[in-house]
């Protein structure tokens, strides 16, 4: 290098940071193209997981709360508006769960369970809608028995695992930023 004239010199030296300068935007711009990847898979499979998990949790919850309401004597028209609230919270249930089964094939066996629990928990459900019909004091006691004692745990049973749908989900998710 000594014998190089400055020309030369000049010359070598802006040729190297420009090659340093390319390879530092090539290694930037892959690393915006892996993370523009995770942000992809995140928003086309976790955050639809995600509402469809907690929308199902909530429609638990709100299928609960509504048959609650049932066991206390009510007249025919809050009957019919908790029967329509029920049967709507109930097809929203039975829609997030298609939706999970189609977004999380993996977890196909916990997601029948859960069905499995919500049709055990229906027959319930139908039983106490039954008794309230019948508006006295009496029957909804009965009612509420068999909410607290069979339906309940039921639901809670379903909820939980559908928590548990959410924490695989959870760590599948920390696993593509690892």
């Amino acid at each position: 290098m000594k014998n190089w004239n400055l020309r030369t010199k000049l010359f070598s030296c802006f040729g190297l940071i420009l090659a340093m300068l390319l390879l530092v935007g090539v290694a930037s711009l892959s690393s915006l193209n892996y993370s523009s990847n995770i942000n992809d898979e995140y928003t086309s499979k976790a955050l639809p997981v995600v509402d469809e998990t907690w929308r199902a949790r909530g429609n638990i919850i709100s299928i609960r709360r509504y048959l609650l309401n049932a066991t206390v004597p009510v007249s025919q028209s809050e009957y019919d508006a908790i029967k329509s609230s029920l049967e709507e919270d109930r097809a929203a249930l039975d829609d997030s769960l298609d939706s999970l089964e189609t977004l999380l094939p993996e977890n196909q066996a916990e997601i029948q369970k859960i069905r499995s629990y919500m049709q055990e928990a229906d027959t319930y459900m139908n039983q106490i809608m039954n008794i309230s019909k019948n508006e006295t004091e009496l029957w909804n006691q009965e009612a509420y028995e068999i909410y607290a004692n069979s339906y309940a745990p039921l639901c809670d049973q379903a909820a939980d695992l559908i928590t548990e749908v959410y924490g695989n989900v959870g760590t599948n998710i920390q696993s593509i930023y690892d």
